[in-house]
């Protein structure tokens, strides 16, 4: 039996590595198989997120720093990677308590924060804004236009008109670029 005693932990990836074997388990149950190794190294080099209940990892978030450039500007970003609440503890305000963390962490330490999702509405109750912008990701060969990512990214900034780019550059990573 699980007991109800909750705990919030957030670390480093650096003091992750304790965790990092089951947090991959975790993702993978939490993505329905659907998390891939590339997904889990995207997720590393940042500012992890945890709610523990009984001992047990039932929610987790990262922020990993990135370049990213919108319009012609180029920001170092706060993007959210592996957002996910095990099947069992969805609907009991979990990630709405660990985006809320995430959230305020973001506009704690970056001037601009990223995430690419499908869920639109559940994060904009936070303050993330949908862009309406064309996609790309800079690669060895030059940039490489990402048309299906055009619609999943969100924008978290006080700094004026950047909800309002155009065009978003990436440098290209593993598999996922966004």
């Amino acid at each position: 039996m699980v007991s109800s005693e909750e705990q919030f932990v957030t670390c480093s990836s650096e003091e992750l590595l304790l965790l990092a074997p089951s947090i991959r388990v975790f993702l993978n149950e939490a993505y329905e198989g659907d998390f891939s190794d590339s997904d889990y190294e995207n997720a590393l080099g940042g500012r992890h997120f945890m709610i523990f209940v009984g001992g047990h990892l039932i929610a987790h978030a990262s922020v990993v720093k990135r370049s990213i450039s919108l319009d012609d500007t180029a920001w170092n970003v706060g993007y959210v990677e592996a957002v996910a609440v095990a099947a069992d503890f969805r609907g009991r305000t979990f990630g709405r308590r660990i985006m809320q963390q995430v959230t305020d962490f973001c506009r704690g330490n970056y001037e601009v924060a990223m995430l690419s999702t499908g869920e639109h509405g559940f994060y904009e109750r936070f303050g993330w804004v949908l862009l309406d912008a064309t996609t790309f990701v800079e690669t060895a060969m030059g940039l490489v236009r990402t048309e299906e990512d055009d619609d999943c990214l969100m924008l978290l900034s006080d700094v004026s008109d950047l909800t309002n780019a155009r065009r978003v550059v990436a440098l290209d990573r593993s598999e996922s670029p966004w």
